[in-house]
């Protein structure tokens, strides 16, 4: 049956001295990890395959591969509801399913467990390799297909009167969304967590939002960090490279002259800034202020910081960046290839800035150029075209209005992506709760003693309205 569906996202890339870091960009992109409560019992989780066609939209086409999946049935009670974890841009493992509050929800209404890996990420391989001709083959649309024929199977397993519930986070809990818009008739709740819903070309807002998650924790050293750009814009602007070099310690003088050098330059340096605020929330901005803010100098002061995350130098030389990018073979260690290409073929968020985080510049061309040499001729990424099918994505999706029923959708207040939300709830069914002081995918974990009053207000919330649904589903 050839059917279809937890921030967060853009590329986000930080330099090492080979080019775009894989470390920084995996932090960002991984699966995001449950905080140890107690000691995991795997005894009950089986790793699972199941059958996908390659392209769901052409019956023609009668090629298969086999998607990864993780199921646990250590609570299920038969017609239990069937709660699934949607995978998105990384590797899945078993947390999902062996901890955090889905799983407690499960314990508590005698539920089954699931966890759908993605087309193209981990394990979950429909192709040979990487290249263009096979990356067609990626996209949501076909992510949305392949968790439906998956859901359908559960259901001709366990039988049609179980209800299923949808989880994600991140771009999964995009597709969590979309699904839900899909196929209404099918899911009977969803929780998106930190979900962009929107597809965004010159997506400017992402960074305005850190900058102002950072002068909210603290104003002072938003001060310090306007103080510290603008001191690197005077360098770049007296072309005083070396001392650029020495203080932030780059790998190679930048060359001021190449324009793309000088964007990539400033994305090296936000995006460090804009993934700890991304990931970290509160706890990261606190770390970084501490350092940003204990120097008379406050480009000194910015550098302590870098240091202090990361010894490797920044790459600024945008040819030798990108190399790692048109690599073609599957990698074990990164999907950055795969994502960028989703970002170029569907979704845009471009995190760019014209000035607006303090003087840094990054235009939506600096993106347009890399979609162009990573890909090179074998797609058209002009910035014409990339608009007609972000539009398209918004068109099929319905934007920030999407056509959903029983979604319950939940952002942090520091969360960059937010930008590419909605604070407003979708509808009188889909209702939502902007947390305040969180960030990205923040709300997954099993309550905790530390939670805020508005986390544990927010995790009682979806649990009461997954009974609620799982009764109405009985009706």
């Amino acid at each position: 049956m050839k059917f279809f569906p937890l921030v967060l996202l853009v590329l986000q890339l930080v330099s090492v001295n080979y080019g775009f870091s894989e470390e920084i960009f995996n932090k960002l992109h991984r699966e995001p990890r449950p905080t140890p409560t107690r000691k995991i019992n795997s005894r009950n989780i089986k790793e699972q395959w199941i059958e996908q066609y390659l392209d769901h939209f052409n019956s023609s086409n009668s090629e298969t591969w086999k998607m990864r999946y993780f199921s646990n049935y250590e609570f299920y009670k038969k017609l239990g509801p069937l709660f699934i974890f949607v995978g998105g841009e990384w590797e899945i493992t078993k947390n999902w399913i062996a901890e955090g509050h889905m799983y407690d929800m499960a314990k508590e209404l005698n539920g089954a467990l699931f966890y759908t890996e993605h087309r193209f990420y981990g394990k979950s391989r429909p192709t040979n390799d990487l290249s263009v001709e096979n990356l067609k083959y990626l996209s949501s649309e076909q992510a949305i297909e392949d968790l439906d024929v998956f859901i359908v199977n559960l259901f001709e397993t366990h039988g049609y009167e179980s209800s299923v519930f949808l989880v994600g986070c991140s771009y999964s809990g995009s597709l969590v969304t979309w699904y839900s818009s899909n196929y209404p008739y099918i899911v009977h709740g969803a929780w998106a967590s930190s979900a962009p819903i929107v597809a965004i070309t010159d997506f400017q807002e992402y960074y305005q939002v850190a900058a102002a998650s950072i002068n909210l924790i603290n104003s002072t050293c938003y001060v310090h960090m306007d103080l510290a750009f603008e001191e690197i814009q005077n360098l770049i602007k007296n072309k005083n490279s070396n001392v650029l070099k020495s203080k932030l310690n780059l790998c190679s003088s930048l060359n001021v002259d190449i324009e793309m050098n000088v964007w990539l330059f400033y994305k090296q340096i936000v995006n460090r800034i804009g993934s700890d605020v991304r990931s970290l929330g509160l706890v990261g901005i606190e770390e970084m202020c501490d350092h940003v803010v204990n120097y008379n100098n406050p480009l000194t002061g910015l550098a302590a910081y870098f240091k202090n995350r990361s010894s490797n130098c920044i790459n600024v030389d945008f040819k030798s960046a990108i190399e790692p990018l048109k690599n073609t073979s599957w990698s074990e260690n990164t999907n950055m290839r795969q994502w960028f290409f989703q970002l170029c073929n569907e979704f845009g968020w471009f995190q760019t800035s014209y000035s607006t985080f303090f003087t840094a510049v990054i235009p939506v061309d600096f993106y347009i150029t890399m979609c162009k040499e990573i890909f090179r001729k074998d797609f058209t990424f002009e910035i014409g075209t990339i608009n007609y099918k972000v539009c398209l994505t918004n068109q099929k999706y319905g934007g920030l209005r999407p056509s959903v029923d029983k979604v319950y959708s939940t952002h942090g207040e520091l969360d960059p992506w937010k930008a590419a939300g909605t604070p407003r709830d979708l509808n009188p069914q889909s209702p939502t709760t902007l947390l305040p002081m969180e960030s990205h995918c923040s709300d997954l974990q099993s309550i905790q003693i530390y939670d805020s009053q508005y986390l544990k207000d927010s995790k009682n919330r979806i649990k009461e309205l997954v009974k609620q649904w799982n009764l109405e589903s009985k009706v």
